[in-house]
C-alpha cells in the first residue's frame, strides 16, 4: 500500500516536465524552390525545409490591427547536405487578415509568404503562439521565393531541465523495481 503514493509521486515527476510550458516554440514546415536565386544559390528546385526557434510568448511588435512582428529573427534552410541561415523580420497575421504568416529578408523580398489559420490566441498587443499543426496556403499575387507544401508546425522545444527531470524520474523508477526485487 505505501508503494502507490511513492509511485504516483514518481510519475508525476517523470510526466510533469512532459507539459508545453516550453520557453521556446519551433516553427518548422517544408518549401519548394521553383528556380536557384538569391539567397538560394546553392539549392537546386525543389523541396527546403525551414526551421525558426521563436521565444513563448513573443516579444512582438504590433502592426495595424492586422498583424504583429517579430524583428531581426534567424530562420534556417535546409536543401540536402545545404543549409544557410537568413536573418529577417517574422510575421503573422490575425484571422481577419487572412491568418498565416510571413518571412520578409533585411532587403524586402518575401521568403516566405502564406494565408489560412491563425497561428496565436490573443491580441497582437499580447500573442500568445498556439501549438499544432497548420494548413497554409501561398499569396497567388504575390509569389514569395519560397511556396508553402503541406502544413506547417509549432512546436515546444523541450528545455534542459525538463530532460533532466525525466531522466532523474526514469532513474528513481528504475532503482525502486530493482529494489523491489531484490
Amino acid at each position: 500500500m505505501r508503494l502507490r503514493p511513492t509511485l504516483a509521486l514518481l510519475c508525476a515527476i517523470v510526466l510533469l516536465p512532459l507539459r508545453s510550458s516550453s520557453a521556446q516554440i519551433r516553427l518548422s514546415g517544408v518549401g519548394t524552390l521553383a528556380t536557384s536565386i538569391a539567397p538560394f544559390e546553392a539549392f537546386s528546385a525543389g523541396a527546403v525545409q525551414f526551421e525558426f526557434l521563436l521565444v513563448q510568448p513573443p516579444s512582438a511588435t504590433p502592426l495595424d490591427p492586422a498583424a504583429f512582428l517579430l524583428e531581426g529573427l534567424s530562420g534556417r534552410f535546409v536543401q540536402g547536405s545545404s543549409q544557410i541561415t537568413l536573418v529577417g523580420d517574422l510575421l503573422f497575421y490575425t484571422e481577419g487578415f487572412d491568418g498565416g504568416f510571413s518571412f520578409e529578408s533585411p532587403v524586402g523580398t518575401f521568403i516566405l509568404d502564406t494565408f489560412g489559420e491563425q497561428m496565436f490566441t490573443g491580441t497582437i498587443f499580447s500573442p500568445r503562439l498556439i501549438e499544432g499543426e497548420f494548413s497554409l496556403e501561398n499569396f497567388p499575387d504575390f509569389p514569395a521565393t519560397l511556396a508553402v507544401q503541406g502544413n506547417v508546425a509549432l512546436t515546444a522545444v523541450p528545455e534542459p531541465s525538463s530532460l533532466l527531470l525525466v531522466v532523474a524520474g526514469g532513474v528513481l523508477l528504475f532503482g525502486m523495481a530493482r529494489h523491489r526485487r531484490v
